[in-house]
């Protein structure tokens, strides 16, 4: 049987978290998903230096691993021409640049849904491409502590737990974009035209938070360990066993 998205085609320009995880996503579905690199061997990811560089190399690595790739400057007119020619021929294109900074390499998506109504423009960012905090720079535990998750993490005693994967970027940004793209793709079916995503990590950190805030307007307070879900119920959590090891323990029914 064939793949959903079979025959259609996603121009990657991100290069951290969110948008590769999001390329991903559509590369297992069928998509042909060509990365747009700067032609670095590790990729523009791992120019960070050390552990982190090498950290973010195996990240990268991981996530395009059923993507194609070419190496173009998107700051030289040559890359730009390249890149122009490989938008003609998507259906959708994902960028994660800071707001502003695609439409100065003229790749903005005012400019390129003009010239292409079909294509499928998603833009990837922190904050969003509008509002106070639009230009601020920003990673996964920012948006986590900012949205209010982060505080609810941990033992009632302690300081707050950094969780164990990148959640924002995943959960709350490249897997929402995903199914934007998808439900665009399906609009697109009927209409013709294409449309703009405006996907925000912030945003969707905010929206994973929607039974803990269910349980806040119902009188239980907002603090680690303070709802049902989050440890305050001795059936719903994780005890040290004898042996110096963990067991998970829900029973909610």
């Amino acid at each position: 049987m064939n793949q959903p998205l079979e025959g259609y085609r996603v121009l990657d320009l991100s290069w951290q978290g969110p948008g590769p995880y999001c390329a991903l996503i559509l590369a297992q579905l069928g998509a042909d998903v060509i990365v747009v690199d700067d032609g670095s061997p590790r990729g523009r990811a791992a120019r960070a230096p050390g552990a982190v560089g090498a950290y973010m190399e195996r990240i990268g690595r991981y996530a395009r691993r059923e993507c194609r790739r070419i190496a173009l400057d998107l700051k030289h007119p040559d890359g730009q021409r390249v890149t122009q020619q490989l938008v003609a021929r998507a259906d959708v294109l994902i960028e994660g640049f800071r707001p502003g900074v695609a439409a100065r390499l003229g790749l903005g998506a005012e400019e390129l849904t003009g010239r292409y109504p079909r294509l499928v423009y998603c833009s990837i960012s922190g904050f969003g491409q509008n509002g106070p905090y639009r230009a601020a720079a920003g990673h996964d535990i920012n948006y986590l502590a900012l949205a209010g998750l982060l505080g609810l993490t941990g033992a009632s005693d302690g300081a707050p737990v950094v969780p164990g994967t990148i959640v924002a970027d995943l959960a709350a940004g490249g897997l929402p974009a995903a199914v934007a793209i998808l439900a665009a793709l399906l609009a697109r079916e009927r209409s013709g035209t294409g449309c703009v995503i405006d996907a925000a990590m912030q945003e969707g950190s905010v929206a994973l938070l929607a039974p803990i805030l269910a349980l806040r307007a119902a009188g239980e307070p907002m603090r680690p360990a303070g709802t049902i879900l989050t440890g305050a119920a001795p059936w719903y959590g994780v005890y040290e066993t004898a042996d110096g090891r963990f067991v998970a323990v829900g029973t909610i029914e």
